[in-house]
């Protein structure tokens, strides 16, 4: 075995699913951005985390919402995950930019992706410090599915640090 830097040991972690948290801006406007550390935490009460770098467009609203959409997406989002995890909020309007259709949510206001696999409506219960992201931990209180739609994971990047994604 050969030692390798931590850094380095959690970058193999791949593949990871590809999940985008969307949430609402003070004003009403929908914001977003692409993470793979998501997880189910609890099955009673439904329950998921997903942590979030501080330094993020999205940590803010986030936080001051707490309420937020899980979309995990397919092939056919592909270039909108690409696009929601390479910008930033404070530069560009996601939505408009990748022309991704939306639905109003039933009980958060933030917007469901309409094209998604698996959409996750969230109220946070708990937000916890975790180094340079915070762990929000939420509540699904409604999940919406088209079926027969695969799930897009995230491979890492290959060797020119484009990002690789597959549909399983």
């Amino acid at each position: 075995m050969k030692e390798i830097t931590p850094t380095e040991g959690l970058n193999i972690l791949h593949p990871l699913l590809c999940t985008l948290v969307i949430c609402t801006d003070r004003d009403g406007k929908p914001t977003g951005m692409t993470a793979s550390w998501f997880s189910q935490v609890s099955f009673d009460p439904p329950r998921i985390m997903v942590s979030i770098g501080k330094e993020r467009y999205t940590y803010n609203p986030l936080k001051e919402n707490k309420e937020f959409v899980v979309a995990i997406p397919n092939k056919d989002l592909e270039n909108t995950a690409l696009v929601f995890g390479t910008t930033s909020g404070r530069d560009m309007d996601k939505f408009k930019e990748t022309r991704v259709k939306t639905t109003k949510g039933k009980y958060v206001n933030a917007p469901l992706l309409t094209d998604a696999t698996i959409n996750h409506e969230c109220r946070v219960t708990g937000i916890f410090d975790a180094g340079d992201h915070d762990i929000f931990l939420a509540d699904v209180v409604a999940s919406w599915v088209n079926e027969g739609k695969k799930v897009l994971m995230n491979l890492g990047k290959d060797g020119n640090g484009k990002r690789i994604f597959e549909e399983f």
